[in-house]
């Protein structure tokens, strides 16, 4: 049965592809577009900087106050550079971490799963840009959004800390490379293969999302897919319902978050049940959090129900540096050495 479903939904997929082909080119263009201006930049520099904290030997005592959040969750004190990097680099930047400390058996399973459920959150990049300046017109209405969401993710850790077990790590969790040269270049090119991945999970629905606004309440399905299209679209509704459905996207994360957390985590043994599970009381302690500080801190309606002026747009960064990133990504497998060739040796010189 479940061959017969998946072998009817391809072809009902390669049927709607080809039927409706320009929504398609529609929503990958948009998808591009939002991968160069929002993806690629604010997110490559902390996928390097999460690869680089997961392989290097540092120092613990730098990351002294994650160390004591970790007591607080009930997690090992070497979990604190995943806190400390997925509470400002975003969604994936936690997760790849916390596969990266599993590969090198630095950390076990168990304690992974247990640490995804409270190092996974929105960035405060794009709470700031993506959400309080482009959809509520004040970047300060996204730092609110992202302290409330930052306070139940500590809520939601805390939980995870008593009803979910960890596990002993196979290898010693303190050590990392010395070399840090040869780290921080692994950490480069680790980031842009990342990044690449990312990048073609949001162009998959971003075209996906196209036929989600076919059907009733598309517009709210947009946003439990991928979160910065249904974030997009909460320009022009009332201030009370943009509130309450980006605090609920960006919680969630979405399904195109998810399986980019799948992709990073394949062949680790965590699972991501448990954390699917725990979104939901981080989803409500952040919407409740959210709506009780806009009613303690008086924020006027006024402020926002004018978009009149003109809006920055989402991420930062030129198109044409974007642009030359990706091909760099690109072309970085052709300078890996590859193997069964010999090295070539000169045997004139030129002079």
């Amino acid at each position: 049965m479940k061959k017969w479903m998946v072998s009817g939904g391809a072809a009902a997929a390669a049927f709607l592809l080809l039927w409706e082909s320009d929504r398609v080119l529609q929503g990958v263009r948009a998808g591009m577009r939002l991968c160069l201006e929002s993806v690629i930049p604010s997110l490559f520099v902390f996928m390097i900087l999460a690869d680089f904290l997961s392989s290097a030997d540092l120092a613990p005592a730098l990351l002294w106050p994650f160390r004591l959040v970790c007591r607080l969750f009930q997690l090992p004190g070497e979990t604190a550079p995943v806190l400390a990097v997925s509470l400002v680099g975003g969604y994936p930047a936690g997760a790849r971490m916390v596969g990266n400390l599993v590969r090198q058996g630095r950390l076990g399973p168990r304690t992974g799963e247990k640490l995804l459920c409270s190092c996974v959150c929105c960035s405060p990049s794009f709470l700031t840009g993506a959400v309080g300046a482009a959809v509520f017109g004040s970047a300060r209405m996204g730092l609110l959004l992202w302290l409330c969401q930052t306070a139940a993710m500590v809520v939601t850790g805390v939980l995870a800390g008593f009803l979910m077990p960890c596990d002993r790590a196979e290898g010693d969790p303190f050590a990392g490379e010395q070399d840090y040269a040869a780290c921080f270049v692994r950490s480069v090119t680790g980031a842009g293969r990342a990044v690449f991945a990312i990048c073609c999970f949001v162009l998959l629905f971003s075209a996906v999302q196209t036929f989600a606004e076919l059907l009733p309440g598309g517009r709210v399905l947009s946003g439990l897919l991928e979160v910065t299209v249904g974030c997009g679209g909460l320009k022009g509704i009332s201030f009370r319902q943009a509130l309450i459905l980006s605090t609920i996207y960006t919680s969630l994360g979405g399904v195109c978050v998810w399986m980019q957390l799948g992709c990073f985590l394949r062949g680790t043994g965590v699972r991501l049940g448990a954390f699917l599970l725990f979104r939901l009381p981080h989803c409500f302690f952040s919407l409740l959090f959210t709506l009780v500080s806009v009613r303690f801190c008086r924020i006027p309606a006024e402020v926002f129900s004018s978009f009149s002026q003109p809006l920055p747009q989402n991420g930062s960064g030129s198109v044409t540096a974007a642009v030359c990133l990706v091909m760099l990504c690109l072309m970085l497998p052709l300078t890996l050495p590859q193997s069964g060739k010999k090295p070539c040796r000169e045997e004139k010189s030129v002079l």
